[in-house]
């Protein structure tokens, strides 16, 4: 049997399908696998750029969120329940310190501040963000303030018909206050400022990295855009692919819009934090200080025991406020900026930022030595035993009297408290402001350099197939 052969000679061998490995390599070699290629990499620069600026603005956010939303109210208002529970003991004491059958003004200013409390501990409950850290010092304070009013309260009808006994029963209920609700507003306070500065920290150290790397995967991309460019400039031999040239210009123009934003934000975050906030903070714990201190000048006049001890932790809480004599020295120096004395009236006066705060905290530091002056009067009073004028300038609210200056010193702390909060309200909104749709722009830009590769190239393919 004879082997069959092609009339013209033996059939040809059969060439082998190259792998597709092989395929791809030699389809790259060629001048529209390499504009292929050039398509692929630029979407994926576009979309590494979208994700690098979207984790930097939701990072950015994340730390305004923590400080203007979420830390900063939470602390202040902490301090708010702090000081209306000073309030509502020192209330307490001039309530028991009042005449019989006289105006019982600190009856209503005691009832008032139970509620202002009890509203507060509510804002707080809804808005726990720190699970436990905030909910355990809220559960305390809840359920602390009805133990310390009905005790106050038993002590103050108790008044007319045992004083002794009252006056013991209304220490016990005073010390409860400052024992456990007082300390349960403190950890409130503590738990949401300890987040606060590791958010603000957190914040900062990244912040220039975020907007080193947002430049980076923008170059990034820039530079493959104008590679490509270079690439078809030579291939085909044309100097200019306009799509190509709009796409990385709108890269480059975004990414330096984009990278003003981030760093205005971060500046309006730091400013916030920093100028605003810090004193925002010193503040309210001053007026907390403040309010306590004052429930302790009515202590002392309630028993001739106390004195030693109210008389000690009033000026220890005084010096918390200022750590040296309110001389009129003192008042002068700090006039022409010369602050040498501690205390959170002295931090807040150097660090003066924002237009009127400057003359506010003067006010106060001037209003607080006003109090003091006012203080050593009703000592000197019943040391003199003049008691019951003495308990007449304590209770007071017409001038010369105790809560007629310290109305005058309050009425000033919380003007420089206002100046401090709009400035950091203000910060707080031009950074959201910044940051507002940038997420969004980014996608755009990125869809649209995609898009512009896309149609600047596909017309040279197109040459290849024709």
């Amino acid at each position: 049997m004879s082997i069959s052969s092609n009339a013209n000679g033996p059939l040809p061998a059969s060439t082998p399908n190259p792998s597709f490995p092989e395929a791809l390599k030699n389809h790259l070699a060629t001048t529209p696998g390499r504009l292929k290629l050039a398509m692929v990499i630029v979407g994926l620069g576009c979309f590494v750029f979208w994700s690098v600026a979207r984790v930097s603005v939701q990072a950015t956010r994340q730390g305004l969120q923590t400080l203007g939303k979420d830390a900063a109210p939470s602390v202040v208002l902490a301090q708010k329940i702090k000081t209306s529970l000073a309030d509502l003991d020192a209330n307490a004491a001039n309530h028991f310190l009042e005449a019989e059958g006289g105006a019982h003004t600190a009856r209503t200013a005691f009832l008032k501040d139970r509620d202002d409390v009890s509203d507060r501990v509510v804002s707080a409950a809804q808005n726990i963000t720190y699970g436990d850290e905030e909910r355990v010092p809220i559960k305390t304070m809840v359920e602390g303030l009805q133990t310390y009013a009905a005790s106050a309260d038993s002590a103050l009808a108790l008044r007319s018909s045992d004083y002794h006994g009252a006056a013991s029963q209304y220490f016990g209920a005073s010390k409860f206050l400052h024992e456990t609700l007082l300390p349960a507003a403190d950890a409130l306070s503590d738990a949401n400022d300890k987040h606060l500065e590791e958010g603000w920290k957190s914040c900062q150290n990244s912040a220039a990295a975020r907007v080193a790397v947002t430049i980076a995967a923008s170059v990034v991309l820039a530079v493959i855009l104008v590679l490509t460019q270079i690439y078809l400039a030579r291939r085909m031999r044309r100097i200019l692919n306009v799509p190509l040239v709009l796409a990385t210009l709108l890269v480059l123009g975004f990414s330096l819009w984009m990278t003003a934003r981030l760093v205005s934000a971060n500046s309006a975050l730091r400013a916030a934090k920093e100028d605003a906030f810090d004193s925002v903070h010193a503040l309210w714990k001053a007026r907390a200080v403040a309010y306590d201190a004052n429930g302790d000048e009515s202590l002392y006049l309630i028993e001739t025991a106390w004195r030693p001890r109210f008389e000690e932790t009033f000026h220890q809480k005084a010096a918390l406020l200022v750590d040296s004599p309110t001389t009129t020295q003192l008042l002068e120096d700090a006039e022409n900026d010369k602050i040498e004395f501690k205390g959170f009236l002295g931090a807040e006066l150097r660090n003066i930022t924002f237009p009127g705060e400057k003359r506010a905290a003067l006010d106060t530091l001037q209003g607080f030595a006003l109090y003091m002056n006012i203080d050593r009067k009703i000592r000197a009073l019943e040391m003199a035993g003049r008691h019951d004028e003495a308990i007449a300038v304590c209770t007071g609210y017409n001038p010369g009297q105790s809560n007629w200056a310290f109305e005058q010193f309050d009425k000033a702390l919380g003007l420089t408290l206002d100046i401090n909060q709009q400035e950091f309200d203000k910060d707080i909104t031009r950074a959201f402001g910044d940051l507002a749709g940038l997420e969004g722009w980014a996608a755009a830009v990125a869809v649209a350099a995609a898009f512009l590769t896309i149609i600047g190239i596909l017309p040279r393919l197109a040459e290849y197939r024709g």
